[in-house]
């Protein structure tokens, strides 16, 4: 699967920095541990593993001590990001994905 990401985001990815993307939507259910995606179709990363968070508020608990991993200065940031690139609406439904170097 193609994921678009700001070029701040997959510069970090790509260095290694980042090793959380976050994602909303229903296609996203459809990525499995094992899986391989395509970061700007520049270069990949295998996924190692997937969270499902079905509120926002429990999303941005779990990235308790994790945000960096996910490209966020801290929670205050990551909460204005997700909030700005998301409708956090009912019925969103949030994807962490760990990303790891392509096997």
């Amino acid at each position: 699967m193609l994921l678009m990401v700001k070029k701040r985001f997959a510069d970090a990815i790509r260095s290694g920095e980042k090793t959380l993307e976050i994602r909303s939507g229903p296609r996203y259910r459809n990525i499995w541990p094992g899986d391989t995606v395509s970061i700007n179709g520049s270069f990949r990363r295998s996924v190692r593993s997937v969270e499902r968070h079905e509120l926002l508020s429990t999303l941005l608990r779990s990235l308790g001590g994790r945000h960096s991993q996910a490209g966020f200065r801290d929670a205050a940031d990551a909460d204005a990001a997700i909030r700005s690139c998301y409708s956090t609406s009912g019925g969103a439904i949030f994807y962490i994905l760990h990303l790891e170097p392509e096997r």
